[in-house]
């Protein structure tokens, strides 16, 4: 935010257009465990000018929450129109499967399922013994 310099009593005013466009921003983003009862989510913001660090600690289900979002987002980015309007809240999506795989994990021997969905992300599913076989009947059912 710019600041608007009327003395003592000046107030911040948000940074024009011109501003943001011209401000150069890398941003990492992580997760860091603190306890089963809580997360942080980590941003690190670097300017040219300074670098802000931006700890919001959540509990699991905040966090499943944001996450979601978080993958919707990238997902309604990437998809093709119709597009939400500007300033709308994306809290969920269906989200497209553009990609799957399927293994085997190398430390237990499960099933496992690789989704790539619309926007790049894979996820990887574990399956549990004989829940591979029960969703491949479950989807050949349909």
């Amino acid at each position: 935010m710019a600041k608007k310099n009327d003395g003592a009593d000046s107030v911040p005013t948000p940074a024009s257009n011109d501003e943001v466009k011209n401000l150069t921003v890398e941003l990492s983003m992580n997760v860091v465990y603190v306890s089963d009862d809580l997360v942080n989510f980590r941003v690190d913001a670097m300017t040219d000018k300074r670098q802000s660090l931006i700890d919001l600690t959540v509990n699991p289900q905040q966090a499943a929450v944001l996450g979601r979002a978080l993958l919707a987002a990238s997902s309604v980015c990437a998809a093709e129109p119709p597009k939400p309007a500007a300033g709308a809240s994306i809290t969920d999506c269906l989200f497209p499967v553009t990609h799957w795989e399927v293994g085997t994990a190398n430390f237990n021997g499960n099933r496992a399922i690789v989704l790539t969905i619309v926007g790049g992300t894979k996820l990887v599913f574990e399956l549990p013994k004989g829940a591979a076989a029960d969703l491949g009947l479950a989807l050949k059912a349909e």
